[in-house]
């Protein structure tokens, strides 16, 4: 049985309701529950199969197309041996999540029965894996920056003998002048070399800590909110999807993102524009949580268990 005043689904013969707290009573002007059994209840996977073809979803896999498709244009430029350009900006996560993202729109617009979970599987599990590089990724540049430090004493007193500066020039000039650096070193001393090199493992150590308050803040709350999305369809019930949290973080994302990238258009519109794409698809993304969150709150308290 249904309540008619709020279409929650309620025990027979209720005289209220115990949702909105409805008098069902007839003396009251209420008619008594209809008998609603023939019809299909609201539940959090119909809800998010709709969600799932909405405008803003769509809106969100054109964007992210967009800068994957840019991710091959050129980020870097090096001059290999025969003197010509050659470079790489392809982005393996961007792609994968733009298939992802195209396999659970088409999932939840195709399916005519019960929508397939798959895309909503493979996201979880893309998020996942760049929230675990990202943690190996922070690891490695930690070591760097101890390396650095603690290489750079070594190579004042390396450098002050004429022979192995030299042999050190040697080696490491063809590295610099791959890219447009030539010899950097020439004019250093030993000593400038050390603080260059201690203040470069600082600087990997600050890069180091970024990453690890994004990996915490961000990425794996990405993560968590992916993968608790896809046990949520699967079990019909809200698996702590924190909303508001997840919403905020994307659109405060977003909006740095954007930033950030204005100052590249100069250099590379085109990983500009990708960039940029990318960012709207934050600040879409923000927007379809917050609307997502605003119908799951309308879903009756017996199906949508918190």
């Amino acid at each position: 049985m249904f309540c008619p005043n709020c279409g929650n689904q309620i025990p027979e013969n209720s005289l209220f309701c115990p949702f909105c707290g409805a008098n069902l009573q007839t003396d009251n002007g209420f008619e008594p529950p209809v008998n609603l059994e023939n019809q299909s209840p609201v539940s959090f996977a119909s809800v998010l199969r709709k969600s799932l073809t909405s405008t803003k979803f769509l809106v969100m896999c054109i964007l992210v197309t967009v800068a994957a498709v840019l991710s091959f244009v050129p980020t870097t430029v090096s001059i290999d041996e025969a003197g010509m350009s050659s470079s790489s900006g392809f982005d393996l996560f961007a792609i994968l999540s733009t298939i992802a993202m195209w396999i659970t729109y088409a999932n939840a617009k195709n399916s005519d029965t019960v929508m397939s979970a798959s895309g909503l599987k493979f996201n979880a599990g893309i998020a996942k894996a760049t929230f675990v590089i990202n943690w190996v990724a922070a690891g490695i540049i930690f070591v760097c920056g101890v390396l650095f430090c603690a290489m750079g004493p070594m190579f004042s007193a390396l450098l002050e003998d004429e022979a192995a500066m030299e042999d050190f020039y040697i080696e490491i000039n063809p590295v610099l002048e791959g890219y447009g650096l030539g010899d950097i070193f020439a004019d250093m001393t030993g000593d400038v070399v050390s603080i260059f090199m201690i203040v470069m493992g600082v600087v990997m150590f600050v890069v180091g800590i970024v990453m690890i308050l994004l990996n915490i803040f961000y990425y794996g709350k990405v993560s968590k909110f992916a993968k608790n999305l896809h046990i949520s369809y699967i079990t019909n019930r809200v698996t702590d999807l924190r909303f508001v949290t997840i919403s905020n973080w994307f659109m405060v994302m977003g909006i740095f993102s954007i930033v950030g990238s204005l100052s590249s258009f100069a250099v590379n519109p085109a990983v500009a524009i990708a960039s940029v794409s990318g960012s709207v698809a934050m600040i879409v993304a923000s927007t379809w949580i917050k609307d997502l969150s605003e119908e799951v709150a309308y879903i009756p308290q017996t199906i949508n268990m918190m």
